[in-house]
């Protein structure tokens, strides 16, 4: 049980984390499962999504995913990513998405008795431990496998960490599904 049933609950996710994590595990997250799941497992009572995305996205795969998060429950939070040339071609530079979470996950404090994060930034750990010291538990999810996908201090910051892949079942893609679209 990642979180406890009878407590308010906030989850916050950290796109690009839970995009590379997922990824070092072979898992297509069904967020509408995703989205079930957790309100199944607590009282939720917010559900962000944060995200950098470049201007040009607007017919890419992942502003419809964007999309379909923003009218299904999910609140986005965006930042423009900034593209800057270089000698080696286009680079991405990611809006500080991490100051965004931290911000958020302070200001929640006080209405939620436990936060879920989906992220591996060890940035985060000064705002968990704040939220800590007011009561609030606080639990993140990543994963140990495919290389190092969280900070060692995000994981000795957090109550409780739990393995994306315990949770595969319950939040996978129907692999019907993701054959059909390959």
């Amino acid at each position: 049980m990642l979180l406890d049933q009878n407590s308010r609950s906030a989850v916050f996710i950290d796109g690009a984390h839970l995009a590379h994590a997922s990824k070092a595990i072979d898992l297509q997250v069904d967020f509408k499962k995703l989205r079930d799941f957790l309100v199944r497992q607590t009282r939720l009572m917010q559900l962000t999504y944060y995200i950098a995305l470049p201007d040009d996205t607007h017919e890419a795969p992942i502003h419809r995913l964007v999309d379909w998060l923003d009218y299904n429950g999910y609140k986005i939070v965006r930042k423009r990513l900034k593209v800057v040339d270089s000698e080696d071609g286009p680079r991405f530079k990611g809006g500080n998405l991490s100051t965004s979470i931290a911000v958020d996950l302070l200001s929640a404090g006080p209405r939620i008795d436990q936060v879920l994060i989906f992220s591996g930034d060890g940035s985060l750990s000064a705002a968990i431990k704040a939220l800590q010291a007011k009561g609030t538990r606080v639990s993140v999810v990543s994963t140990f496998k495919g290389g190092q996908q969280i900070a060692d201090g995000l994981r000795r910051s957090a109550d409780r960490c739990f393995e994306l892949d315990d949770i595969r079942e319950e939040i996978a893609r129907d692999a019907s599904l993701i054959e059909q679209h390959v």
